[in-house]
């Protein structure tokens, strides 16, 4: 009865080609560099695509610890209603935090230098949950921001003003009076700095109480230039956002999430990563076209031998599983170690980057997060890494195996 499936003999001449020795010796060693070849290749996909995963995390949550994963403005101006919107918005489901932001542009002042701003006002809570989030305080304590008249400023912009807490920060921002606007300075104290890593923020970045920012600019107190919302999960925020906006509907506000905001960013990670997949998938392609080149000059080698088993009785669908079974194992064999070795390496990248800088002397502070070489193993790639490489696996082994299978054996008798 025919059967698709190889019967234990069957099983057995393959595993003996595999072995073969004597004057098809240079085939079984292309057959174990094959084997390496796919191996390797599809190691080199997980480690790749796991590193590149952990560098994209790493990336969206220094891009939303700042903006948040949504930002809800104004269509013009700026929200008058922030409180009101800020409890409808956290009424949505999924939305972990709401942020009222009032955001405007300075001129700071010390020490004989001058530096454009961005001031930020926000609430003790909100900073408190930014600084734990996006980076760490470098200097001063930034726990009596609620209290005190003062200012936390990124690390970059502290050291080109060349301020320590406790030092005195004069910033100039501007307030519309009639048709033209006036210069209003104000001092603050220096109360702490900290460091998210984008040199952006650093050196240009610095929070001020809410309330009082909107003292001073004489605005009502629920008046924000934006509410910002934080999520637990990143990528449901283009879905929260359209929740949100049908929630919304008719206030006259534009909600965006962070995809949007960052839509350059999130482009370039996304063709990087197809790219990266497509060039090291030819890796896991030359070593499979090695399998079919391998097991083509084993089929010429074993004429005869393929020939003698045709007089005996083998039929032609025999021939076809057992070299179809024997090109299939090397494939496979190389696909199952590969993900075996790339899961473990990516797994353990933190540790080995780490002693990779040690030994060559680290690196900066701004590119920590680089030298920490983070990974995130994606089950979904590594399932579609491993689809992949045992289909070319499958594919490269049905050539050979048509090929045995279509041998005339008075012809191999002839010629082997």
């Amino acid at each position: 009865m025919a059967t698709i499936f190889p019967t234990a003999g069957e099983r057995l001449i393959a595993m003996r080609y595999l072995r073969t020795g004597g004057g098809s010796s240079f085939v079984s060693f292309m057959a174990v560099f094959s084997f390496i070849g796919v191996a390797l290749g599809v190691a080199a996909l997980i480690v790749v695509l796991s590193v590149m995963g952990g560098f994209r995390s790493q990336l969206i949550e220094r891009l939303t610890s700042i903006n948040g994963h949504i930002v809800v403005s104004a269509k013009q101006g700026m929200l008058t209603d922030a409180t009101r919107l800020a409890e409808r918005i956290a009424t949505v489901p999924y939305v972990a935090s709401v942020t009222p932001v009032l955001e405007i542009q300075g001129l700071a002042t010390a020490n004989g230098q001058a530096s454009a701003v961005v001031m930020r006002g926000v609430s003790a809570q909100s900073l408190e949950a930014r600084l734990s989030a996006s980076g760490s305080t470098v200097l001063g304590d930034a726990s009596q921001f609620a209290t005190r008249t003062g200012v936390v400023l990124g690390e970059r912009l502290r050291q080109f003003l060349g301020v320590r807490p406790g030092d005195v920060l004069q910033i100039i921002t501007y307030r519309r009076a009639a048709k033209t606007s006036v210069p209003q300075p104000a001092d603050f104290e220096v109360l702490a700095s900290f460091a998210t890593g984008r040199a952006e923020i650093d050196s240009s970045m610095l929070y001020v109480p809410l309330d009082l920012l909107q003292e001073d600019l004489e605005l009502a107190p629920g008046t924000a230039s934006s509410i910002e919302i934080g999520l637990k999960d990143a990528a449901i925020a283009p879905q929260v956002a359209a929740d949100i906006a049908r929630h919304l509907a008719g206030s006259n506000v534009v909600v965006q999430d962070w995809r949007i905001r960052n839509a350059r960013y999130v482009d370039a990670l996304e063709l990087e990563r197809t790219m990266m997949f497509i060039i090291l998938s030819l890796v896991v392609v030359v070593a499979v076209m090695n399998i079919i080149a391998s097991f083509a000059m084993l089929v010429v080698n074993k004429t005869a031998g393929i020939a003698i088993l045709r007089t005996m009785g083998a039929a032609r669908g025999a021939l076809l599983r057992v070299f179809f079974l024997a090109g299939c194992s090397v494939g496979l064999a190389g696909t199952i170690v590969g993900a075996g070795l790339g899961v473990a390496i990516a797994a353990n990248m933190p540790r080995i980057a780490g002693s990779l800088s040690r030994a060559t002397g680290g690196g900066s502070a701004e590119i920590e997060f680089i030298n920490a070489m983070p990974a995130r193993i994606n089950p979904g790639e590594v399932a579609a890494i491993l689809i992949v490489a045992a289909l070319l696996s499958i594919a490269a082994a049905i050539y050979p195996a048509l090929r045995a299978a279509r041998l005339d054996p008075v012809e191999g008798l002839r010629h082997g």
